[in-house]
């Protein structure tokens, strides 16, 4: 990722118009790793994450590698968010996504 997104970290609050997300307050967090990161989103009321796991494949490239949401998250378009969240982040920051190579 660009210098501009290499340290970035923090909390950004979301609204989510589909699924049980539409009324619930959640967000999404990005934590970085040594040979990537992942995106984590939280909705309010329920005790779980759901994450979408990432490598940095190159400074201008990540992949997707997977996302992961627990049987309490299911439905409610977390997983969904998270996928959006990452490609808005890409866009943002200058760097491309793709999904993980088979």
């Amino acid at each position: 990722m660009p210098s501009s997104s290499a340290g970035w970290r923090g909390t950004v609050t979301i609204t989510v118009a589909q699924g049980d997300l539409r009324w619930r307050r959640s967000s999404i967090r990005k934590e970085l790793s040594a040979k990537g990161g992942r995106y984590v989103a939280t909705v309010e009321g329920i005790e779980a994450e759901a994450e979408l796991v990432f490598t940095q494949r190159d400074p201008a490239l990540v992949s997707a590698d997977h996302t992961l949401a627990p049987e309490s998250m299911r439905g409610t378009g977390a997983a969904l968010a998270l996928a959006q969240h990452m490609i808005a982040d890409a866009r943002e920051h200058g760097f491309t996504c793709r999904s993980a190579p088979a």
